[in-house]
């Protein structure tokens, strides 16, 4: 066994024996992640089934929360690190079941439909297509924010004991994944630390395709006794070191299976590689105005009598004045800073067959790098109260504010600075239990993100257990700078592009076991990489259609999840998706030896029709439009044991177990095979202690 793999051994190991003796006081209702808001959790006022890159980036005030949740104080729950501006968190549930104890890869969960360069950590792009709705400056390098933590997505966990998680899996290749969570209150909740780690490690199966991605996140909050200021501080690091093959150089080497050796067929790169390091600080700050009530709930009413020694005590609550709720200040600061290294000492690949060559002081070397240093300030004001509840929101809630952004961005050896403003605010207004309206907006100005704006409403309508959303989003933004400027030894422009703009008509309707999502876009400018690996920008209009459903059927103790999404372009020689995409589980689920051991014994499918699917790039970190190969028209097969005994949650996966039962088709990206068949095995333990 290698090296690396005995000291994730030994880590996990030594993690387990710390708290394997703690005393578990987790609830008994073993319940799943909460389906109603899911989506917000996930994209922040987006379609979550557009999702490109599994998370966007956001800030704080970005979008306004339906309050159609409801709080357990007997339960763990996690929450992201922005709170909405109204002051109603979107609270999870802590998931305990084993339906999904065996969820590892971001590129890969069963609500993800993504194409990858087949191995865990590599770069990828949604074969459900979304525009990029994210306000302010970015380079534009995104194919891997399935795997890099962001502020967007950082979990924070509301605990009163300590809450520990661990997963450990190991595969086929010297394939990794370890994960670690921990959070911790202290002096009553008023102190609170986390801490995240999360590591894939994998060799793979063809040569130069090793993965290995580093997640850390480690942080804590204060708030005062009265609860009137709060602060909280997270610091963020990704590291990702990445090979890049390029492909293969002959498709037929795998297609007529020459070669079982996947090792011995000639790919497209020898000495190629990718690092993108992303660290950062993020940190909130909130004051309340008004101070708080005083809390009487331990005095007894006045009516309660108490007799000892036959004598009477009367209680009386003190009086105190009334409380003017003045609402809330709020600071939030990010520093973030960002690089991408891409190397090959190799010139001579048939890759860049067709491309130019830019001299530099050493021709025999291909060296590009990107860096971008990111200084946000934001300071907005609410009429939110520090008792605000989402089980009972004000009929109205408002904030307005202001955003400085100052980037420094590096390229060529050369930084320029850009200085953005923004005026930022929103509303939202319930008129009752069943039917609630918000909208939010951004206006910037500034050095390059003059003019762009966001708006977005939504309608929330709820009878009984049945929530309907609806909304429009405008979006007219700057393209992002990659597109605008980029020079290195193969790739040279500057372009004069307009702006982009977007408008989503988008629906949703949300039950127990079913969800249904409807999208319309209008996109008018839109930017991509086309088949000479060059920025083009459509000046016509593009519609994008989207219809997704999922649903979940349980009769006694079989079931099914089914995830399937229509798409359909005006355009399909810039927007290329396949035209429908599915997944589905069936399982058997039963519990044994008096509920001692839970079971579950599954198949899981994914299959979309074919495509002329994106390229990926290694030297522009982008995937592109290509000609050459269409992938798909394939189901993938996999089985699957999940068994629950006590809070251990154990699994034992084969993946595309149906792997060379037919023809060598099977494609992750276009010159990138899928993964052959492969057991995996690991562990999944959450620990209350």
């Amino acid at each position: 066994m290698p090296k690396a793999t005995h000291v994730y051994l030994m880590l996990f190991y030594l993690l387990l024996t710390m708290v394997g003796n703690s005393q578990i006081i987790a609830d008994s209702s073993e319940t799943r992640l909460k389906n109603v808001n899911m989506q917000d959790a996930m994209d922040q006022d987006t379609m979550d089934a557009n999702l490109p890159n599994i998370q966007e980036q956001t800030t704080n005030n970005s979008a306004v929360f339906d309050f159609f949740i409801k709080l357990d104080t007997l339960d763990v729950y996690r929450h992201g690190f922005f709170r909405d501006s109204i002051n109603y968190s979107n609270r999870l549930f802590i998931d305990t079941t084993n339906h999904n104890s065996a969820d590892y890869d971001p590129s890969g969960l069963f609500s993800n439909e993504f194409n990858n360069l087949g191995i865990i950590g590599s770069a990828h792009e949604s074969r459900v297509f979304s525009t990029n709705n994210q306000m302010g400056f970015n380079a534009g390098i995104s194919s891997n924010n399935g795997f890099i933590w962001s502020p967007a997505n950082i979990q924070l966990y509301d605990v009163k004991t300590p809450f520990t998680e661990l997963f450990y899996l190991m595969g086929s290749k010297r394939e990794n994944v370890l994960k670690f969570t921990h959070a911790q209150s202290f002096l009553n909740q008023q102190v609170s630390l986390n801490m995240n780690f999360r590591l894939f490690n994998h060799l793979g199966a063809y040569k130069r395709q090793k993965t290995d991605v580093k997640n850390f996140i480690v942080g804590g909050s204060y708030q005062t006794v009265d609860k009137r200021y709060h602060f909280n501080a997270q610091y963020y690091h990704n590291k990702l070191v990445l090979q890049e093959n390029g492909g293969l150089e002959n498709r037929s080497d795998f297609e007529e299976n020459l070669e079982s050796n996947r090792e011995v067929i000639a790919i497209n790169l020898s000495n190629a590689a990718n690092l993108i390091r992303i660290s950062g600080a993020a940190v909130t700050q909130n004051f309340y105005f008004s101070k708080s009530e005083p809390d009487l709930s331990a005095i007894p009413d006045t009516n309660i009598i108490d007799f000892k020694a036959f004598t009477v005590t009367h209680y009386k609550k003190p009086y105190f004045d009334p409380v003017s709720h003045l609402g809330k200040l709020s600071h939030y600061f990010n520093y973030e800073r960002q690089n991408f290294k891409y190397t090959d000492s190799d010139q001579s690949s048939t890759l860049y067959n067709g491309l130019p060559f830019y001299p530099t002081y050493d021709s025999t070397s291909y060296t590009d790098t990107i860096g971008l240093r990111k200084y946000v300030n934001e300071l907005t004001y609410s009429n939110s109260d520090y008792k605000d509840f989402a089980g009972k929101p004000k009929w109205i809630n408002f904030f307005f504010g202001a955003r400085h952004e100052y980037t420094q961005y590096f390229q060529s050896c050369q930084k320029t600075d850009f200085q953005n403003y923004a005026i930022i605010g929103g509303v939202f207004v319930n008129f009752a239990k069943q039917l609630s309206l918000s909208s939010d907006f951004a206006y910037y100005q500034g050095d390059h993100l003059a003019n762009d704006f966001y708006f977005g409403a939504k309608v929330f309508i709820k009878i009984k257990s049945n929530l309907f959303t609806g909304g429009l989003q405008l979006t007219h933004k700057e393209p992002d700078i990659f597109y605008k400027s980029f020079h290195s030894s193969r790739f040279f422009w500057n372009n004069n592009l307009s702006k982009t703009d977007i408008q989503n008509l988008h629906a949703k309707f949300d039950r127990e076991k079913l969800y249904l999502n409807f999208s319309l876009q209008n996109i008018i400018n839109y930017v991509y990489i086309d088949q000479t690996l060059q920025p083009v920008q459509y000046t016509g209009n593009i519609q994008y259609l989207l219809l997704l459903v999922r649903k979940d059927f349980r009769l006694g103790p079989w079931g099914s999840d089914i995830s399937m999404a229509y798409q359909k372009v005006s355009v399909p020689t810039v927007i290329r998706v396949p035209d429908f995409t599915g997944k589905a589980r069936l399982f058997y689920f039963n519990e044994f030896f008096n509920k001692a051991l839970d079971l579950e014994i599954g198949l899981e499918f994914n299959y979309f029709t074919s495509y002329y699917a994106n390229k990926y790039m290694p030297a522009l970190r982008l995937f592109h439009l290509q000609d050459d190969q269409t992938i798909g028209d394939y189901i993938f097969m996999d089985a699957y044991l999940n068994a629950k005994i006590g809070k251990a949650r154990l699994f034992v996966r084969y993946d595309h177990f149906n792997a060379g039962l037919m023809d060598y088709n099977y494609y992750s990206s276009p010159g990138y095979p899928a993964q052959d068949a492969a057991f995996r095995f690991g562990v999944n333990w959450i620990l209350f202690n």
